[in-house]
């Protein structure tokens, strides 16, 4: 059955299809007959969760269709889950997660997955061009208003039309557009750079990004009210660290394009792999097996095949016994933040106080962030090893990340 609710939070929708409901409904209900084909729907076919081979068989297609990978026991696929019964709402989705995780590929499920699927899914990196260009490639412009503007142009958003447009990295975006965004989100409509007639568009507007959007909020870099309206409800996409099933599944596709032989992989390669963090995610996977395949030729790659740097880092690092590579994660954030405070000009013993209790809270949510995906996302499990109930867990949440406490 599905799910009604008018609270639209990723954390509801996953406890309400961890109890057995196969759709995700928020209120107020704007469209009825979408409402009677959705029940239509569950009344005529049998619930997919049944099939022990395949349990996500209404998944399968769009995965193929986009060449997404994702396992069967996979952190990422109540995501998928959840971003495949809203794909059809109107309701602003924000997604979350590290550069190179797959945040654009998520964007292109929930089009694929939606009526939409048919008309243009585009997308732009909002922190990658000039703020002059993106207002025009997001807009469009008039010929004539400014140098340069030979002709009438359209902007993204009147191409998107009836389909979908992917703002990735929006937190990048300068507060003048960001206002400008806003009333196109509330109207509806926009102006072309030296337009004055307004143009409709009835494109959806998917927002990502990887940077803390709610500190940049509460800091005033981001406008709080966009925020409200771009995060109906958020989808943070697991890192591949906690993603080992996955890597194998990418590595296999990865080498099947490459017209490459599976068996000429050796197993400690697949250690490696899965022992290795990923900080780049999956962009990173792709560049490190086309450096392996580089250096095999045509025979077997073996570890020495791999990176320096992913070498070094597996055969210098613990794991714990579910492959989690403690020291090189944590190696890594160690660096980072340490390194942050040492370019800064005459520190003091404070500034130095200050770091180290950025570093104490980074590591700490590690610990809770590993054992959230280790058991699925299962609040009470989580509490149990960490002793706490789960009032005091929220409190930890907010103490150690306020902006990314809502996401786990």
């Amino acid at each position: 059955m599905p799910a009604i609710t008018g609270y639209a939070s990723v954390k509801t929708a996953v406890q309400a299809m961890k109890a057995g409901a196969r759709d995700f409904i928020e209120k107020p209900f704007t469209d009825i007959d979408q409402l009677q084909r959705q029940l239509g729907v569950y009344l005529k076919q049998p619930d997919p969760n049944r099939d022990e081979d395949d349990p996500w068989p209404d998944l399968c297609p769009i995965l193929r269709k986009i060449g997404m990978i994702c396992s069967a026991n996979s952190p990422l696929l109540p995501i998928l889950r959840i971003a495949m019964r809203i794909a059809d709402s109107d309701i602003p989705i924000l997604i979350l997660g590290e550069t190179g995780v797959g945040k654009e590929q998520v964007a292109r499920f929930v089009h694929e997955a939606s009526s939409r699927q048919n008309n243009p899914f585009l997308a732009i990196n909002c922190a990658a061009i000039s703020d002059t260009l993106l207002e025009s490639e997001l807009f469009g412009h008039e010929k004539g208003s400014f140098t340069g503007a030979t002709e009438t142009r359209q902007g993204l958003l009147e191409l998107a039309n009836k389909g979908t447009l992917l703002l990735d990295e929006v937190a990048d975006m300068p507060v003048r557009l960001q206002t400008v965004l806003l009333r196109v989100l509330e109207q509806k409509e926009f102006l072309r750079v030296g337009g004055r007639s307004p143009i409709r568009s009835d494109a959806r507007i998917l927002s990502a990004t990887n940077r803390p959007v709610d500190q940049l909020a509460a800091e005033g870099t981001f406008r709080e009210d966009l925020l409200y309206r771009l995060d109906g409800i958020r989808l943070e996409i697991p890192p591949l660290r906690y993603r080992k099933d996955d890597i194998l599944l990418m590595m296999r596709d990865f080498l099947k394009r490459q017209d490459f032989p599976e068996d000429h992989v050796s197993p400690d390669v697949e250690r490696y792999l899965t022992a290795y963090a990923w900080p780049g995610n999956v962009r990173e996977l792709n560049q490190a097996l086309r450096h392996a395949m580089a250096l095999a030729g045509k025979g077997p790659i073996t570890p020495e095949h791999l990176p320096a740097r992913i070498r070094h880092a597996v055969e210098g690092c613990r794991q714990d016994r579910d492959g989690f590579s403690w020291d090189q994660d944590l190696d890594q954030l160690t660096k980072r933040i340490l390194q942050d405070w040492l370019q800064k000009k005459d520190c003091t013993l404070e500034e130095l106080e200050q770091t180290l209790k950025q570093l104490n809270r980074e590591v700490l949510f590690r610990v809770v962030e590993h054992l959230w995906f280790k058991y699925q996302k299962d609040k009470s499990k989580v509490c149990k090893v960490l002793g706490i109930n789960e009032r005091k867990f929220r409190y930890i949440l907010y103490e150690l990340r306020p902006d990314r406490g809502d996401s786990l």
